[in-house]
């Protein structure tokens, strides 16, 4: 997993923005946890901050990893335990 700085995926598009589900019958509401990029090797994965280290007193903020690794942006666009994301954070 490499990670890189933000100006790597300047001019990319969004293909996807999807999310891990531990729960294989849930049909809705699923919080976006990754955005996929055009490039077939960069995404974004967000993460919900720890409520005891951030004190921003919001509870949508997330922290922002970009990651540059085509095997796992593939496991994550085709992988059915990756679903859609139909909520905003």
């Amino acid at each position: 997993m490499n990670e890189f700085y933000l100006g790597k995926i300047i001019g990319l598009s969004v293909v996807a923005i999807r999310t891990f589900v531990f729960d294989s019958k849930r049909k809705k509401n699923f919080e976006p946890g990754y955005i996929l990029f055009s490039d077939k090797k960069s995404y974004l994965e967000l993460e919900e901050q720890d409520e005891y280290s951030f004190h921003d007193c919001n509870y949508s903020a997330r922290i922002i990893r970009i990651i540059e690794n085509p095997e796992q942006w593939k496991l994550i666009m085709t992988d059915p335990a990756y679903k859609d994301s139909d909520m905003d954070i």
